[in-house]
């Protein structure tokens, strides 16, 4: 047979089925791990997310995946597990590589660092080792007023919530309160806006061709908005 872009894939396939074990041990991988990926799939798909549990949400899953596969007592999992981590990190390496890819690094370092926006995740970081100047607007004025911050957020993390605290806040840390208000207000995936997209499908159709510009935009807001 004639190996082609498109037929190169069968090959691929034909490998893998000849290995049974190993191929039963990355569905029984997959199986293991099907509902967790889902499941944060469908977080950072929803309107619920916020940027400052975005870096914990996704290592708190990555660290308990892998210490349950670690301790499998399939050995061909076990290899496989280890495999997969291995080459994950070395992608990671390369793709944060501080001589080739200084760019790649101001997301994660923001990801990072504007956890110190969450009262209740403050307390338990090291300031020392965040990236605090990575989050745009963070000055040497929003630096002074950390040591303040870090005691009123323990005493009050478990009394409001986080709205509530950055307004009573607000006369105590006035510049960590304007950034706070920034960043807790990030959309962190683009969900809202293909789904806007696919509403504009819905509403201006080959039938409604000769609709003023006005109404569909307004005819796309109801339809956008009718489930709130």
């Amino acid at each position: 047979m004639h190996i082609s872009p498109n037929t190169v894939v069968l090959k691929d396939l034909q490998k893998l089925l000849k290995d049974v074990q190993s191929l039963k041990s990355q569905l029984s991988l997959i199986v293991t791990h099907a509902k967790g990926l889902v499941d944060l799939i469908q977080w950072f798909e929803s309107r619920e997310v916020r940027v400052h549990q975005t870096y914990d949400k996704v290592a708190e899953y990555t660290y308990r995946a892998m210490a349950q596969e670690v301790h499998s007592t399939d050995a061909a999992i076990n290899k496989l597990c280890v495999k997969t981590f291995h080459d994950v990190s070395e992608k990671l390496t390369n793709y944060y590589n501080l001589d080739q890819c200084k760019k790649q690094l101001i997301t994660l370092n923001f990801l990072m660092a504007v956890r110190i926006f969450d009262p209740k995740q403050v307390c338990s970081l090291d300031l020392e080792a965040l990236p605090l100047y990575s989050i745009p607007g963070f000055d040497a004025d929003c630096k002074s007023e950390m040591d303040k911050y870090l005691p009123y957020a323990k005493e009050n993390r478990s009394r409001m919530t986080l709205n509530e605290f950055w307004i009573k806040a607000e006369e105590l840390f006035p510049n960590l309160t304007r950034t706070a208000k920034i960043y807790l207000s990030v959309v962190t995936n683009s969900v809202d806006a293909e789904r806007s997209v696919s509403s504009y499908g819905q509403v201006f159709t080959e039938q409604r061709q000769s609709m003023k510009e006005g109404r569909v935009n307004q005819l796309t807001m109801l339809e956008f908005n009718s489930n709130i």
